[in-house]
């Protein structure tokens, strides 16, 4: 089956199967459940905000422990 490459059928009765989503193009932001495709929402501001102040508080523990990868 092929799909469009921004956009999932509506209203479609037809389940769709792995290989149709292993089809779209890579990055395609479809989630497959239940033989049905759903578009995956960007992540809201407040998620972003969250992710930073995550980011921060990791960079700042490994930064101030001096730890470094590798050997």
């Amino acid at each position: 089956m092929s799909l469009p490459a921004q956009e999932a059928p509506a209203t479609s009765q037809e389940l769709h199967t792995y290989q149709d989503y292993c089809s779209l193009p890579e990055g395609s932001p479809y989630q497959l459940v239940g033989g049905e495709l759903f578009l995956t929402p960007p992540p809201g501001t407040y998620h972003q905000v969250v992710s930073m102040k995550l980011e921060l508080q990791i960079a700042s523990f490994v930064l101030g422990r001096q730890i470094h990868p590798g050997p």
